[in-house]
């Protein structure tokens, strides 16, 4: 039996703010990275039953910006919502970076 064991757990939020274990890679162990590694624009998504909701946040001391709501039933796939969300922002002129991760909430019944 192994005496070396990979954490498995949260790191407390006021113990290191900011920092976050990252578990992504099976049988290397985790390791603790820093949330700003993952670099900006992010994306943020609230996709419920009707509308989509999306936004960006463009940097560590940004609130959430560019905010637009879709109905849900005109795309046949969350992707395909993301997508046209970015091709509104072009077309509003909005200029940003394509996002470099996103955190999406999609609602589904719980059987």
């Amino acid at each position: 039996m192994s005496t070396h064991q990979s954490p498995t757990r949260a790191l407390p939020s006021h113990a290191m703010p900011g920092w976050r274990l990252d578990n992504a890679h099976p049988g290397r162990g985790a390791r603790v990275v820093h949330d700003d590694v993952l670099g900006y624009p992010r994306l943020v998504a609230d996709i419920g039953g009707t509308y989509a909701r999306f936004g960006l946040v463009q940097g560590p001391d940004n609130q959430l910006c560019h905010v637009h709501k879709l109905l849900v039933a005109d795309y046949a796939d969350p992707a395909l919502a993301v997508r046209a969300y970015l091709a509104r922002l072009a077309d509003d002129g909005v200029a940003v970076k394509p996002p470099v991760a996103a955190a999406i909430a999609i609602a589904t019944p719980i059987v």
